[in-house]
Protein backbone atom coordinates (compact mmCIF):
# COMPACT_ATOMS: atom_id res chain seq x y z
CA UNK A 1 0.00 0.00 0.00
CA UNK A 2 1.26 3.73 -0.59
CA UNK A 3 2.29 5.60 1.70
CA UNK A 4 -0.32 8.47 2.87
CA UNK A 5 1.36 12.21 3.45
CA UNK A 6 0.50 13.44 7.04
CA UNK A 7 0.19 16.93 7.82
CA UNK A 8 1.80 17.85 11.32
CA UNK A 9 0.74 21.11 11.08
CA UNK A 10 -3.49 19.95 11.46
CA UNK A 11 -3.14 20.49 14.85
CA UNK A 12 -2.58 24.63 14.78
CA UNK A 13 -4.68 26.12 17.18
CA UNK A 14 -4.97 29.26 15.40
CA UNK A 15 -6.23 27.01 12.39
CA UNK A 16 -8.20 24.58 13.79
CA UNK A 17 -9.79 25.99 17.15
CA UNK A 18 -12.02 28.56 14.72
CA UNK A 19 -13.35 25.44 12.95
CA UNK A 20 -14.93 24.00 16.01
CA UNK A 21 -14.58 20.41 14.64
CA UNK A 22 -16.96 20.49 11.15
CA UNK A 23 -14.98 17.60 9.88
CA UNK A 24 -15.04 15.54 13.02
CA UNK A 25 -18.92 16.45 13.59
CA UNK A 26 -19.74 14.93 10.17
CA UNK A 27 -17.11 11.92 10.38
CA UNK A 28 -14.36 10.25 12.47
CA UNK A 29 -11.62 9.64 10.62
CA UNK A 30 -10.44 6.20 9.14
CA UNK A 31 -7.73 4.41 11.05
CA UNK A 32 -5.12 2.24 8.47
CA UNK A 33 -3.80 -1.39 9.53
CA UNK A 34 -0.49 0.91 9.87
CA UNK A 35 -2.08 2.88 12.59
CA UNK A 36 -1.18 -0.22 14.53
CA UNK A 37 1.65 -1.89 15.45
CA UNK A 38 1.45 -5.85 14.26
CA UNK A 39 2.51 -7.09 17.80
CA UNK A 40 -0.19 -5.34 19.61
CA UNK A 41 -2.72 -4.74 16.63
CA UNK A 42 -5.49 -7.17 17.78
CA UNK A 43 -5.06 -6.38 21.51
CA UNK A 44 -5.49 -2.81 20.66
CA UNK A 45 -8.28 -3.24 17.79
CA UNK A 46 -10.12 -5.78 20.92
CA UNK A 47 -9.33 -2.67 23.51
CA UNK A 48 -10.77 0.14 21.04
CA UNK A 49 -13.66 -2.27 20.87
CA UNK A 50 -14.43 -3.05 24.05
CA UNK A 51 -14.20 0.26 25.30
CA UNK A 52 -16.60 1.65 22.99
CA UNK A 53 -13.95 4.28 21.42
CA UNK A 54 -13.74 2.04 18.02
CA UNK A 55 -16.47 0.40 15.57
CA UNK A 56 -16.24 -1.52 12.97
CA UNK A 57 -17.53 0.44 9.38
CA UNK A 58 -18.30 -1.08 6.32
CA UNK A 59 -18.44 -0.21 2.55
CA UNK A 60 -21.35 -1.73 0.83
CA UNK A 61 -20.83 -3.86 -2.11
CA UNK A 62 -17.03 -5.01 -2.90
CA UNK A 63 -15.07 -1.67 -4.04
CA UNK A 64 -12.54 -3.34 -6.27
CA UNK A 65 -14.55 -6.07 -7.49
CA UNK A 66 -11.99 -8.54 -6.22
CA UNK A 67 -13.34 -9.46 -3.04
CA UNK A 68 -17.10 -11.34 -4.03
CA UNK A 69 -18.61 -9.97 -0.75
CA UNK A 70 -21.32 -7.62 -0.23
CA UNK A 71 -19.62 -5.67 2.45
CA UNK A 72 -15.93 -4.30 2.84
CA UNK A 73 -14.72 -3.60 6.79
CA UNK A 74 -12.64 -0.73 8.06
CA UNK A 75 -12.42 0.78 11.58
CA UNK A 76 -12.64 4.21 12.48
CA UNK A 77 -13.46 6.44 15.93
CA UNK A 78 -16.86 5.48 17.54
CA UNK A 79 -19.81 8.13 17.10
CA UNK A 80 -21.74 9.64 19.77
CA UNK A 81 -24.52 8.44 21.08
CA UNK A 82 -23.84 4.71 19.62
CA UNK A 83 -20.19 4.43 21.36
CA UNK A 84 -21.04 0.42 22.46
CA UNK A 85 -21.60 -0.85 18.53
CA UNK A 86 -19.04 -3.02 17.67
CA UNK A 87 -20.45 -2.73 14.18
CA UNK A 88 -21.97 0.69 13.39
CA UNK A 89 -22.53 2.42 9.74
CA UNK A 90 -22.35 5.77 9.66
CA UNK A 91 -22.93 7.55 6.69
CA UNK A 92 -22.03 11.26 7.54
CA UNK A 93 -23.54 13.89 9.86
CA UNK A 94 -22.26 11.16 12.84
CA UNK A 95 -19.90 13.24 15.58
CA UNK A 96 -16.47 11.41 15.90
CA UNK A 97 -16.70 10.30 19.71
CA UNK A 98 -13.19 11.65 20.51
CA UNK A 99 -14.41 15.22 20.00
CA UNK A 100 -14.34 17.36 23.12
CA UNK A 101 -14.89 21.08 23.68
CA UNK A 102 -11.66 21.59 23.85
CA UNK A 103 -10.85 19.33 20.25
CA UNK A 104 -9.74 15.61 20.11
CA UNK A 105 -9.51 13.61 22.67
CA UNK A 106 -6.43 11.44 21.34
CA UNK A 107 -2.68 12.60 20.89
CA UNK A 108 -1.79 13.59 17.66
CA UNK A 109 0.10 10.29 17.53
CA UNK A 110 -3.08 8.26 18.56
CA UNK A 111 -5.15 9.67 15.46
CA UNK A 112 -6.71 7.83 12.77
CA UNK A 113 -4.48 9.01 9.87
CA UNK A 114 -7.66 10.05 7.99
CA UNK A 115 -7.58 12.72 10.83
CA UNK A 116 -3.90 12.95 10.40
CA UNK A 117 -4.43 13.45 6.68
CA UNK A 118 -6.77 16.43 6.97
CA UNK A 119 -6.02 19.85 5.55
CA UNK A 120 -7.04 22.64 7.11
CA UNK A 121 -9.13 24.81 4.79
CA UNK A 122 -8.62 28.99 5.05
CA UNK A 123 -9.19 30.39 8.45
CA UNK A 124 -9.88 27.08 9.48
CA UNK A 125 -13.08 26.38 7.25
CA UNK A 126 -13.50 23.55 4.30
CA UNK A 127 -11.14 20.75 5.83
CA UNK A 128 -10.21 18.20 2.61
CA UNK A 129 -8.23 15.32 2.70
CA UNK A 130 -4.87 13.93 1.15
CA UNK A 131 -5.42 12.72 -2.66
CA UNK A 132 -6.38 9.15 -2.26
CA UNK A 133 -7.66 9.10 0.92
CA UNK A 134 -11.26 8.42 2.91
CA UNK A 135 -13.61 5.83 3.33
CA UNK A 136 -12.68 3.58 -0.27
CA UNK A 137 -9.02 3.74 0.18
CA UNK A 138 -9.51 2.87 4.19
CA UNK A 139 -11.66 0.04 3.26
CA UNK A 140 -9.23 -1.29 0.51
CA UNK A 141 -5.91 -0.93 2.80
CA UNK A 142 -8.35 -3.38 5.72
CA UNK A 143 -9.04 -5.96 3.41
CA UNK A 144 -6.27 -8.36 3.78
CA UNK A 145 -7.47 -7.93 7.34
CA UNK A 146 -10.82 -8.63 7.06
CA UNK A 147 -11.10 -11.75 8.82
CA UNK A 148 -9.11 -10.64 11.41
CA UNK A 149 -11.45 -7.96 12.27
CA UNK A 150 -14.51 -10.13 11.89
CA UNK A 151 -12.77 -12.63 14.53
CA UNK A 152 -12.04 -10.02 16.95
CA UNK A 153 -15.88 -8.78 16.74
CA UNK A 154 -17.36 -12.26 17.48
CA UNK A 155 -14.91 -13.26 19.88
CA UNK A 156 -16.18 -10.03 21.64
CA UNK A 157 -19.54 -10.73 21.36
CA UNK A 158 -18.95 -14.06 22.67
CA UNK A 159 -17.74 -12.81 25.62
CA UNK A 160 -20.75 -10.35 26.33
CA UNK A 161 -23.30 -13.41 26.00
CA UNK A 162 -21.21 -15.23 28.14
CA UNK A 163 -21.18 -13.07 30.94
CA UNK A 164 -24.86 -12.00 30.28
CA UNK A 165 -25.39 -15.61 30.65
CA UNK A 166 -23.64 -15.43 34.15
CA UNK A 167 -25.53 -13.18 35.54
CA UNK A 168 -28.85 -14.50 34.15
CA UNK A 169 -27.90 -17.26 35.94
CA UNK A 170 -26.74 -16.35 39.33
CA UNK A 171 -30.12 -13.83 39.55
CA UNK A 172 -32.32 -16.96 38.43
Amino acid sequence: MKSLPMFTDTVQPNVCSPCGGKCCKHMPGEYMPDDFAESDMIARISEGLKSGTMSIDWWEGDPEGDLGVREAYYLRPSVKRYENFIFHGAWGGAECSQLTENGCNLSFEDRPSGCKALVPGHNGYGCTTASGFGKRAAVIAWKQHRTLLLQIANSIQSETIESKKDTWQQSA
